[in-house]
């Protein structure tokens, strides 16, 4: 399938309900700090939103999601489940490669006006994509652990 959506989840040790608070409590406390928006917590799922429309840092690690979910969930063993959404991304690069592509030049080689945006869009979505999705997992681990 087309990544539009980082999914996964964190495998950890067996904690209580009150751990399960405390996780999520962390997990949102991490998330404000990112400056992410509309951060909601409702029992052990915590909802908010991000996105490129913020005024945030490009390195900003919740600059590639437009939305999120992270749901902290009690058992043996105990998981923190993500599904994070970049719609937003995939948007704004397509645009973004659409727009330099209407501006190359009529005369230019048609392999060069049809290269030249999807290159763009490759580099501007694929290693955004990429970036992501070795960051985002990292930062739920470290949110979860702090």
């Amino acid at each position: 399938m087309f990544p539009t959506s980082f999914e996964g989840q964190i495998e950890l040790s067996d904690f209580s309900c009150e751990q399960t608070d405390a996780v999520a409590d962390r997990v949102a406390s991490a998330l404000l700090k990112v400056r992410a928006t509309n951060v909601s917590r409702s029992g052990n799922i915590v909802t908010f939103r991000a996105g490129v429309f913020r005024l945030v840092s490009s390195w900003n690690v919740l600059a590639p999601v437009n939305h999120g979910s992270i749901e902290v969930q009690r058992g043996s063993p105990s998981t923190v489940k993500y599904k994070l959404s970049c719609v937003e991304m995939l948007v704004v690069t397509t645009l973004m490669a659409a727009i330099a592509g209407f501006a190359i030049p009529s005369k230019a080689p048609a392999l060069f006006k049809l290269g030249a945006p999807a290159l763009m869009w490759l580099w501007l979505f694929g290693m955004n994509y990429l970036v992501a999705a070795y960051r985002l997992p990292a930062f739920i681990r470290r949110a979860v652990r702090a």
